[in-house]
C-alpha cells in the first residue's frame, strides 16, 4: 500500500500512474500453496511518451522460487527447440518439398532459391507426383499465384510450359 499511496499522491517520481494491479497473494490463499507475487503495471512519465512497465513485489523464498522455475523454463524451451528443429530439419533440406511449399505460396524467389540451392533447372521440379500426374502449376494455379504462374513461363520453353500446365487431371483435396 506504500508504494501505491506514493504513486497515487504524485510522490512516485517518474512513476505517474497505476494501470493495473493483481494481488497473487489472494489467490495464494484461496487456492492453497503456490507461488504469489503483487504485480503492478505502472505508467513511466518520458520526455516525450509515456510507457507502461512492470513492478513486482515478493517475498524472498518466492523470489528464490521463480530463479529455480525460470532455469527450469529454459531447459524446457531449449528442449522444444531442439523438438521442433529435428522436424524442420528434413523439411529445410528437401528442396522439392521447399519448391512446392513456394510454388503453393506463389513465392516466386524461394522458388528461384530452391532452384540456385538445388543446382536444378525448373524443369527438374515440375512434375510433383508423377503417380497423380500433378504438376507444380497445379498448386500455383489452384491457389491463383499470377505472378508465379508468369515466372514458370517465363523460364520454360513454349510447348513444355502448356504441356504442363494442362498436365494436371486429378483434382487432390
Amino acid at each position: 500500500d506504500l508504494f501505491v499511496d506514493k504513486v497515487l499522491s504524485n510522490q512516485g517520481g517518474c512513476i505517474v500512474g497505476i494501470a493495473r494491479m493483481k494481488n497473487g497473494f489472494a489467490e495464494f490463499i484461496k487456492d492453497g500453496p503456490q507461488y504469489a507475487d503483487i504485480k503492478l503495471n505502472v505508467v513511466i512519465q518520458g520526455t516525450t511518451n509515456n510507457v507502461i512497465g512492470e513492478v513486482q513485489f515478493l517475498l524472498r523464498t518466492m523470489k528464490n522460487f521463480k530463479n529455480v522455475a525460470h532455469n527450469l523454463y529454459g531447459v524446457e524451451r531449449e528442449e522444444e527447440f531442439v523438438a521442433g528443429a529435428q522436424k524442420a530439419i528434413p523439411l529445410l533440406t528437401d528442396l522439392e518439398q521447399q519448391m512446392q511449399v513456394c510454388a503453393a505460396l506463389g513465392d516466386t524467389k524461394g522458388m528461384l532459391r530452391a532452384m540456385l540451392n538445388a543446382n536444378k533447372s525448373l524443369q527438374h521440379f515440375m512434375v510433383v507426383d508423377a503417380s497423380k500426374t500433378l504438376s507444380l502449376l497445379y498448386s500455383i494455379c489452384l491457389n491463383g499465384h499470377v505472378k508465379a504462374l508468369k515466372f514458370v513461363q517465363s523460364v520454360l520453353a513454349s510447348e513444355e510450359f502448356m504441356s504442363h500446365l494442362f498436365m494436371s487431371r486429378t483434382i487432390v483435396y
